[in-house]
């Protein structure tokens, strides 16, 4: 979730959505002392990452830069002109529930191509189920 997004879904809510819960809209709060933003979600990933460079964001010369940066459209099945996803080597992102459609699909694509042999588990996605025995009592 971009700052921008994040922002614009905080300031214009708090006051002409959900007026009763002003933060329904942060994903985090700041601490005291805190510039605003700095516990937005953009924030708290780029300090993750090894460099602030390293966050992708929409380019505004990008095919489709509005859809996919104003908030007001969503992808669908057929259509993932608004959706905005990064895939660096095994790892899929995607900024909200509005690119969706797009995250699966970059996952399947990555499901697909990831040998059977690379799997945790030789019973498939889950591991094996603990025993009743060894379960405990219920």
């Amino acid at each position: 979730l971009t700052w921008a997004m994040e922002n614009k879904a905080w300031t214009t809510m708090r006051f002409a959505g959900r007026f009763w819960d002003p933060a329904y809209y942060r994903t985090y709060s700041e601490e005291a002392g805190e510039a605003v933003g700095h516990r937005g979600v953009q924030a708290e990933v780029t300090r993750a990452l090894a460099a602030p460079s390293d966050f992708l964001d929409v380019a505004p010369r990008a095919p489709h830069f509005f859809r996919k940066n104003s908030g007001l459209f969503r992808d669908t099945a057929r259509d993932s002109r608004p959706a905005w996803v990064v895939v660096d080597g095994n790892y899929v992102s995607a900024r909200w529930p509005g690119d969706v459609h797009a995250f699966a699909a970059a996952f399947a694509t990555l499901l697909r191509a990831t040998p059977a042999a690379a799997a945790p588990h030789s019973g498939g996605c889950h591991p094996p189920a603990p025993s009743r025995a060894a379960a405990g009592p219920e």
